[in-house]
C-alpha cells in the first residue's frame, strides 16, 4: 500500500496546448515567470477522482487526476497544487479464467497548469494505494491482485442463506467469481504517482509566488485546553491521539468530506455488524461499515467518516467530536486500516492500523483541501512533542504530537467533470 503522499522532486515551465480530449483551451495572458524543465523520473503526487475498473471502463475513456502538491522550481510556484490531470484508458480487459486477472493500461497526457491552460504531458503510474505495483516493462499497466475465488464464493453463498431473497443472487455471483478473475480497480480518491516519461517545460504565470512554508502554531483562542487522546469509556486506556482540528458547523463539514468522497460511518448495530463481518471475510467492500466506539471528553464520536478501500480490511477513516469551550471547532482523531488482525485468545477480530498516524493526518487534511472547501491553517502541537505508544487494541502509535488545522467554508461549485469527455 501507498502509506505517504510522495514528495514531489521538481522544477519545472508552461507550453501551452490544445487539450488532447478536445477541450477549448484559452491563450496564455500575462507575462511568464522563471522557466525550469521537469526531468524525467520526476515523480508527482496524484489523487484518481473517479473510479476505473477493467472490463467496464472503455477504452478512450477519460482519466481524471489531481495532483496533491505544487510543482515548484526555483523557489517559485510554477503549477499550485490540486491542479487537474487528464489521461485516458488505453486498454481494459477482464481476467479470462479462474487465476487470470484483469488489467488496465492508462497513459496520461495533460496538465492544467493554470485554469483553462493545459500542458502536453507524457507520464506512466509510478505508484498506486491498492493497485498491484505496475511492471518496469510495462510501466502502464494496473493489474488486479489475486484472490481466493471459492472461500469467497462460499461466503457469499451463506450471506445470501441469511437473507432468502438473496439466494439466488449469492449462487450466481459464486459462479461468475468462480468463472473470471478478480478485476483491476482504482477506487475515487485513491492516492499514488505518476513519473515522468519525458522532460516537461514549466513556467509560472507571471511573477514569483514563493511556496507556503509549513505553520506550526499554538492559538490559545482557537486552540483550548483538552487531553489530545481518545479512550475508553472508563477513561482508563489511551485510545488514537486527536491530529486534525476543523472549524465549521455540522453542514460544512458534511459537505466537505462528502465533496472529497467519504462517506458517513454507519451506526453499529447485528445488521451493519453482520454485513461487515461478512465483507471481511470474503474480501468484499463495505462501504459505510461501522467503526469502533472511541470516547473523547467523556463521550462518544459526534460523527465518523470513511474512505473505502478495495475491500473491507482497508479503509480510511476519522472520528470527530464536537471541542468543549471552542464552539464551532472539531477535535477529530484520523487512522488508516491497512489489515486484518486476529485474537484467539479470547477470539476477535479487529482492524490493523497503519502506526504512522500522521500520515494519515496530512492526507485527509491534503484531500479536504484539495476539494475547495477547506483552507489549512498550519500545524497546532497538542501533545508536546514526538510520542510512541500503544492504544487501546495494544497497537503501536507512532505521532509527532501535532494537528493539523483546517478552516472550512462553503464549497464551490463542483469542477464539470463532464466537460472533459
Amino acid at each position: 500500500m501507498l502509506r505517504a503522499l510522495l514528495p514531489l522532486l521538481l522544477a519545472a515551465g508552461t507550453v501551452a496546448g490544445p487539450h488532447p480530449l478536445g477541450v477549448p483551451i484559452p491563450a496564455a495572458g500575462g507575462a511568464a515567470g522563471p522557466a525550469a524543465t521537469l526531468l524525467p523520473g520526476t515523480v508527482l503526487s496524484i489523487r484518481f477522482l473517479e473510479r476505473l475498473t477493467s472490463g467496464r471502463t472503455p477504452v478512450g475513456a477519460p482519466v481524471l487526476l489531481q495532483t496533491m502538491q505544487p510543482l515548484v522550481g526555483g523557489h517559485c510556484v510554477l503549477v499550485p497544487a490540486f491542479a487537474r490531470a487528464a489521461g485516458h484508458v488505453t486498454a481494459s480487459r477482464d481476467g479470462r479464467g479462474p487465476r487470470a486477472r484483469g488489467i488496465l493500461e492508462l497513459a496520461f497526457d495533460s496538465l492544467e497548469v493554470r485554469p483553462g491552460v493545459w500542458a502536453p504531458l507524457e507520464a506512466s503510474l509510478d505508484t498506486l494505494e491498492y493497485g498491484a505495483p505496475p511492471r518496469a516493462a510495462a510501466p502502464r499497466t494496473i493489474r488486479a491482485r489475486p484472490h481466493s475465488l471459492l472461500p469467497r464464493a462460499a461466503v457469499l453463498a451463506m450471506a445470501g442463506a441469511a437473507e432468502l431473497p438473496l439466494v439466488p443472487v449469492a449462487l450466481l455471483g459464486g459462479y461468475f467469481l468462480a468463472a473470471r478473475g478478480p478485476r483491476a480497480t482504482i477506487l475515487p480518491g485513491e492516492v499514488g504517482a505518476l513519473r515522468l516519461d519525458r522532460p516537461l517545460r514549466l513556467a509560472s504565470a507571471g511573477g514569483c509566488l514563493p511556496p507556503a512554508g509549513a505553520r506550526s502554531t499554538t492559538d490559545a483562542l482557537w486552540l483550548p485546553d483538552f487531553v489530545p487522546f481518545t479512550g475508553n469509556r472508563a477513561g482508563t486506556r489511551r485510545g488514537d491521539p486527536v491530529n486534525l482540528l476543523l472549524a465549521g458547523d455540522d453542514s460544512l463539514v458534511d459537505a466537505v468530506f462528502r465533496r472529497a468522497g467519504w462517506v458517513p460511518a454507519q451506526r453499529p448495530s447485528l445488521r451493519t455488524l453482520l454485513r461487515g463481518a461478512v465483507a471481511t471475510v470474503a474480501k468484499l467492500p463495505a462501504a459505510g461499515a461501522p467503526v469502533s466506539t472511541q470516547y473523547f471528553q467523556g463521550r462518544r464520536q459526534d460523527r465518523a467518516y470513511e474512505l473505502s478501500g478495495p475491500n473491507a480490511r482497508f479503509r480510511h477513516h476519522v472520528r470527530l467530536w464536537r471541542l468543549d469551550g471552542a464552539p464551532g471547532v472539531w477535535a477529530a482523531a484520523a487512522s488508516d486500516d491497512v489489515g486484518l488482525t486476529v485474537h484467539p485468545f479470547p477470539f476477535r477480530a479487529t482492524h490493523r492500523i497503519d502506526p504512522q498516524v500522521d500520515r494519515e493526518r496530512d492526507l485527509i487534511a491534503a484531500s479536504l483541501q484539495a476539494t475547495g472547501c477547506a483552507d489549512r491553517l498550519g500545524y497546532a502541537t497538542v501533545l508536546g512533542g514526538p510520542s510512541r505508544f500503544r492504544n487501546i487494541a495494544g497497537q503501536l502509535i507512532v505521532t509527532d504530537g501535532r494537528a493539523a488545522r483546517l478552516a472550512l467554508h462553503a464549497c464551490p461549485p463542483a469542477a464539470d467533470l463532464a466537460s472533459l469527455r
